[in-house]
């Protein structure tokens, strides 16, 4: 979820870093923040979140990640869990 850039600045970065997954711009979209309220501050930026197959959060971390395989191996578990 982007909440301060616009979709051209949004766009070019996930371009330049080749992100394959969907983004929320949220810049400002107010009941968007707060939806996301429960789960983490939004002003704590970056914050990864891994959503399950039923759009519940499954993993949260604050911060920039030290390597793609902690996300990686979130996201694998996350597909792994059944029901």
């Amino acid at each position: 979820m982007n909440i301060y850039d616009g979709p051209e600045q949004a766009t070019a970065f996930e371009e330049t870093y080749g992100i394959p997954y969907p983004s929320i711009l949220a810049r400002g979209d107010v009941d968007l923040k707060l939806a996301f309220a429960e789960w983490t501050s939004l002003q704590a930026a970056p914050t990864t979140l891994v959503v399950d197959r039923k759009g519940r959060v499954a993993a949260r971390l604050f911060g920039q990640l030290e390597d793609a395989s902690t996300l990686r191996t979130l996201v694998e578990d996350a597909l792994a869990e059944k029901g």
